[in-house]
């Protein structure tokens, strides 16, 4: 469908503001095309963030308000019916997409503010798009898993589908970009574009700030991860809801299915929440210990990081978690400990073997990292460790770190 097709069958609906009509016009006349040399695709690029970044959603409807800010702890319960109104038709297409081995029903994106205009869920193989002010399902793409994918091989679409252009492409991209995090252009034809150009608003009242780029030719790459949702017990987990939690657990639901922030499980949000007790009864329930983040941090660290006793620490080894982990950046549970200022756990850290002298990615040791972020209690635990005071980095020695980051306090530990 194209862009003036589209424009004559379907007005958008949500209401969107600005300052005033100069500053949209202004915003408008800012929208400029990205040679295949500027673009980051390597394409011709229509930016359209000057326009979309600019603006700011309203309503006089205080339901839409409240319902567009409500997605963000949904779970499959709140998918809305699956009645796409008059209008509606069926499309072939193939898409697919690599999910997690744990991909039950649920939430795979909730907007986080009004300018996000879609949220998208999980259901028995579908992936259902719903415009997030009106609650109402635009689009359903129905398709089976198959072995770790998921392909969609048929598109259910409202009046009006999920705005202009090839709807199986536009659809591909609103999964892509909202629930696998992809930054890419909005797949629009030559002749699209040119009017993108001149009537941004439009773009923007479908999809908000997340509509940054549009160009033709280009061709996404796989996504880094794979599609993920938030389960029943990671929304509870973020409620703080532990009965419910104890609850699902009872009922056999999974309690390590990856979610999208970043693969955290149940247990690592309980973690990341500084919730203990949360933790010890998902560790009854069979959560996995032995589970990383996306990023390469597991339980020890997290707790680490949010204020965990040794006890705590203690249970989640006992669980199986590693004593030893280094994330992607090469951060281990001693640099954490420095860099959040915990010097009981750089000492018992130390007491267990880890190496002191540990180096990041950026070849800095937990003693350059305390010195750097001025934390003195952390520094003196990590020197009478017997951490190196003289050890070099690209960014100095320990004290030519705490002196250039005007730490005086850690400076005066340090040999000159």
């Amino acid at each position: 469908m194209g862009f003036l097709d589209w424009l004559r069958g379907k007005k958008p609906t949500d209401k969107h503001a600005s300052d005033g009509a100069a500053t949209l016009a202004a915003a408008s006349a800012a929208v400029r095309w990205l040679s295949s040399e500027e673009s980051p695709f390597g394409v011709r690029t229509l930016d359209l963030r000057p326009f979309t970044h600019a603006m700011l959603s309203t309503t006089t409807d205080p339901a839409n308000a409240s319902r567009a800010m409500s997605w963000g702890l949904a779970t499959a319960q709140a998918i809305p019916p699956l009645d796409l109104g008059a209008g509606a038709k069926t499309i072939p297409c193939k898409l697919s997409y690599r999910v997690a081995p744990a991909f039950p029903d649920g939430l795979l994106f909730a907007p986080r503010a009004m300018e996000e205009k879609w949220a998208l869920f999980h259901q028995a193989g579908s992936i259902i798009a719903v415009r997030s002010w009106t609650g109402r399902v635009g689009a359903i793409g129905r398709g089976k898993r198959e072995g770790d994918r998921l392909v969609i091989e048929e598109l259910a679409l409202a009046d009006g589908g999920v705005g202009p252009g090839d709807p199986a492409a536009m659809f591909d991209w609103l999964v892509r970009t909202h629930a696998l995090g992809q930054s890419l252009p909005l797949p629009l034809d030559e002749a699209d574009l040119d009017i993108a150009q001149t009537a941004p608003v439009v773009l923007f009242s479908v999809f908000g700030r997340m509509a940054e780029f549009a160009a033709s030719g280009f061709s996404p790459p796989e996504p880094l991860w794979p599609l993920r949702v938030f389960g029943a017990i990671a929304q509870a987990v973020r409620k703080g809801a532990a009965d419910r939690v104890r609850a699902l657990l009872a009922e056999g639901a999974d309690p390590n299915v990856p979610s999208p922030i970043a693969g955290y499980t149940a247990l690592h949000l309980a973690l990341a929440n500084g919730d203990f007790e949360m933790m010890r009864a998902l560790l009854a329930g069979g959560a996995n210990a032995k589970l990383r983040t996306d990023r390469g941090m597991d339980p020890v660290g997290l707790g680490i990081v949010n204020g965990a006793s040794t006890a705590v620490l203690e249970q989640l080894l006992a669980a199986g978690a590693a004593g030893d982990a280094v994330n992607l950046d090469g951060f281990g549970l001693l640099h954490a400990a420095a860099e959040v200022n915990r010097p009981e756990i750089v000492t018992w850290l130390a007491g267990r073997g880890l190496d002191i002298e540990a180096r990041t990615r950026g070849e800095l040791t937990p003693l350059h990292i305390a010195c750097g972020l001025g934390h003195l209690d952390a520094a003196r635990a990590l020197i009478r460790a017997g951490a190196n005071v003289d050890a070099a980095s690209p960014r100095g020695t320990p004290r030519q770190i705490a002196e250039a980051e005007k730490h005086p306090a850690v400076a005066a530990l340090l040999p000159g």
